[in-house]
This record gives C-alpha cells, sequence and structure tokens, in this order.
C-alpha cells in the first residue's frame, strides 16, 4: 500500500494510480523545501536590518553621551 500526501482514508495500491499523484508529492516536497529556503533567507535579512539599528542607535546615543559631556 502506498500513500502519497492524501488523506488517511484514501490510499493507492495499483502504480497506475500512484503515477499521477508521484508528482504532485514531488512537488509539494520542492515547494516546502522553497518556502522554508525562503524564510530562513527573510528572516537572517531580519535580523541583520535589526543589528544595524541597533549598531546605529547606539552610535547615536554615545555622540549624546559625548556632546554632554562637553
Amino acid at each position: 500500500m502506498i500513500r502519497i500526501g492524501l488523506p488517511r482514508d484514501s490510499c493507492c495500491t495499483n502504480l497506475e494510480d500512484t503515477k499521477y499523484l508521484i508528482p504532485f508529492a514531488f512537488k509539494s516536497v520542492e515547494t516546502k523545501k522553497k518556502r522554508k529556503k525562503e524564510k530562513k533567507k527573510s528572516e537572517l535579512e531580519r535580523k541583520e536590518k535589526r543589528d544595524d539599528r541597533k549598531k546605529k542607535k547606539k552610535k547615536r546615543e554615545g555622540e549624546r553621551e559625548a556632546g554632554k559631556r562637553d
């Protein structure tokens, strides 16, 4: 019995039935991998932007304190 991305009730025992389902199963796996890769990339971009904002904020605070001391 071969199950490929189908609900539990439906399953295929014939290879003729599965030949139509297999491309869809592989396609869904590829899209999951693609989405995961895109998500990871966007998370890295957000992290870099956040780090840049923190650095700029620290720099501004340092300049303010230096200005007050003078």
